[in-house]
């Protein structure tokens, strides 16, 4: 495999995002703007565990925050909770606060001051903002070289119909700053900035611990600088968070962590392989809580993510930079979340920008991406107009994730004239 790529005049081959092209910034004030006034006309659900725990943080009530038990359903249902949701007008489920204490206490300030109503506000504009900036990033980052504007539009355009991309805002999830931090850490270990992408890995596993894993890209491009400032700022992170939330609290929080990984939510929001193979291997409960998997299920949704992975950078790892970032990037982030035994369908909203990138870069790439678009834009809309989305949604985004991740490794290019072109741009870029 090919060592880091070079910083001298990288700008364009990691990925830049064309923010002076005028068709990008109208597709991007187009989807910012919809999926803003998306999220805040819904119940929120996903913010509101932000709000809550921040007005718990404030109210030096820390210790109510991680008390969230699976086994007795989806929802908290504690005192202090539901006296937050009453006071605030939350009127829908209280979902528990997934996330480490450091955020709880840095929320702190924002929920005392602001109303619910104006944290939703300012958080649809700026999860809407931030998810854009990721699909332009993401396909900037995996588009053939001289489409990456007009792909990054297209995709801006049509991924508020993507289901993964409906259901984000929906939920009002702050998922988009995860991945954005995750590719601009992958962009900045390209272009040569260690300490960089390891600060900004770091940020991202201090949001959610599962983005550590994406620290597998620096090992397996050979970017050890940036592998080793990861280990550093995390290791800075969670001192502060020890600091500022205490020992006890720290505790707490990997404890609701270890009660939520013993079981696997079974609802249609779930895309994990792990529950795709229960499903497959045993009866699982139609509830909505969650419940073990069995031991297979656990193992084979590991397996394949393992194999995807291997088989990815064994056959692509040496490649051009920017046929590596695309056959390896997408399979590294797409197989770890899927392989998780909680997979809410969202962790998938980079998929229909993946599915623009095809067409032109692997064979039958038109026809993936049809398959990716088509039937995800049916249950959005279906959704919209306020149908069931229970004949389509079971495990659809998980076929079409094993699908792209299984071309990305196996299928051949497009043709030897665009395979030559993207050579020769690839190689331009990293000289």
């Amino acid at each position: 495999m090919n060592g880091p790529i070079p910083s001298q005049g990288a700008t364009a081959g990691a990925g830049s995002v064309p923010i002076a092209d005028s068709r990008v910034l109208a597709a991007a004030l187009v989807f910012t703007t919809l999926c803003a006034v998306l999220a805040f006309h819904q119940p929120s659900l996903d913010l509101f565990p932000l709000y809550a725990a921040g007005r718990l943080a404030a109210e030096g009530s820390m210790a109510q925050v991680y008390v969230f038990e699976p086994a007795s359903g989806i929802e908290v249902t504690t005192p202090a909770w539901l006296s937050v949701a009453a006071e605030a007008g939350h009127s829908g489920e209280v979902f528990p606060f997934v996330y480490p204490p450091l955020w709880a206490k840095a929320l702190a300030p924002l929920a005392s001051g602001l109303d619910w109503t104006g944290f939703r506000l300012l958080f649809s504009v700026l999860a809407a903002t931030a998810a854009a900036a990721a699909i332009a990033l993401a396909t900037t980052m995996w588009a053939a070289p001289e489409r990456r504007s007009e792909a990054a539009a297209l995709a801006l355009l049509i991924s508020p119909l993507g289901w993964p991309v409906f259901v984000l805002f929906v939920y009002n999830q702050v998922h988009g700053l995860l991945l954005l931090a995750v590719l601009l850490s992958w962009r900045a270990a390209d272009r040569g900035r260690p300490a960089r992408a390891g600060l900004l890995l770091a940020l991202a596993a201090s949001l959610k611990l599962a983005p550590a894993a994406f620290g597998l890209y620096f090992l397996l491009s050979r970017q050890w600088a940036a592998a080793a400032w990861s280990l550093a700022f995390g290791a800075g992170l969670l001192g502060i968070s020890l600091l500022w939330a205490g020992l006890d609290v720290n505790l707490a929080y990997f404890e609701q962590c270890a009660r939520l990984a013993a079981g696997i939510p079974t609802t249609l929001m779930n895309q994990s392989f792990t529950l795709a193979f229960a499903e497959l291997l045993g009866d699982m409960p139609e509830a909505l809580g969650a419940a073990p998997p069995p031991p297979e299920a656990r193992a084979l949704a590991l397996g394949v993510a393992a194999t995807l992975i291997a088989a990815a950078a064994m056959r692509h790892g040496g490649r051009p930079a920017a046929e590596r970032r695309l056959r390896l990037q997408p399979v590294l982030l797409f197989a770890l979340q899927g392989a998780a035994p909680m997979c809410w369908l969202y962790y998938f909203m980079l998929l229909p920008a993946l599915a623009l990138c095809l067409p032109g870069r692997i064979a039958r790439g038109g026809w993936i991406a049809a398959a990716v678009i088509a039937p995800s834009a049916a249950l959005s809309v279906s959704s919209l107009l306020g149908q069931s989305q229970n004949v389509l949604a079971p495990f659809l985004t998980t076929g079409q994730v094993l699908l792209v991740c299984a071309a990305l490794v196996w299928a051949p290019d497009a043709r030897p004239a665009l395979r030559g072109r993207t050579a020769e741009v690839s190689g331009a870029e990293s000289a």
